[in-house]
């Protein structure tokens, strides 16, 4: 994972600033039903998203947070990460954002949201300073949004929606092994990073 240094960290009603250093970690593991047809949805703020198509009959789901630094609790900072998840009939939503007023410090982040999916579930993805990365063919619709972290997609997709305020974009679509796993994806990019020069030649980039 990489780290991340956040100027805004810890809630107001934490404990008063640490003269030295302290860490504070957060690991969580979830498994639920995968509902063919339907979505997982992750909206993290800083956290590296990575979401593995594999085999499978559920979605599994590990959340890890780790900070480090000066200013106020860190655990009080993790706390505030704890991950929430939803299942609304055949939908699935994984946050993690930290919660509650905020005051100024300087901390050292690691956080990773990673998910592993059977195929046939549409992927809606979102970090705010996190990269998001997608291996495999979901065989379903999938989006990918970043504020500033890179994106990048490795396998097969049925329709691809990217876009990244000041990341990259970067996808290998083509042949995965299977009778069906050649790639006639419909690609949008939104906002298209520095590294690509506009829709059409994205769309050439990613499906060659």
């Amino acid at each position: 994972m990489e780290k991340r240094s956040l100027a805004v960290v810890a809630l107001i009603a934490a404990f008063p600033l640490a003269a030295a250093a302290e860490d504070a970690s957060l690991h969580r593991e979830k498994s639920f039903p995968a509902k063919p047809g339907g979505t997982v949805k992750v909206e993290a703020s800083f956290h590296d998203v990575i979401v593995t198509v594999r085999p499978g009959d559920t979605v599994d789901v590990t959340v890890d947070v780790k900070a480090s630094g000066w200013g106020s609790s860190q655990q009080e900072f993790v706390k505030s990460c704890e991950p929430e998840f939803t299942q609304t009939g055949d939908a699935l939503a994984i946050r993690s954002k930290p919660r509650g007023r905020l005051t100024f410090g300087w901390q050292s982040v690691e956080a990773k949201i990673d998910v592993r999916v059977p195929p046939g579930m549409a992927l809606d993805l979102y970090s705010g300073s996190g990269d998001c990365s997608l291996k495999g063919d979901p065989g379903a619709p999938v989006k990918v949004h970043t504020g500033s972290g890179d994106i990048g997609v490795d396998g097969a997709c049925r329709s691809l929606e990217t876009s990244s305020g000041s990341g990259s974009v970067k996808a290998a679509l083509g042949q995965l092994p299977g009778p069906s796993a050649r790639c006639g994806a419909q690609v949008h990019c939104l906002q298209p990073g520095p590294q690509m020069g506009g829709t059409a030649g994205l769309a050439k980039k990613f499906v060659e």
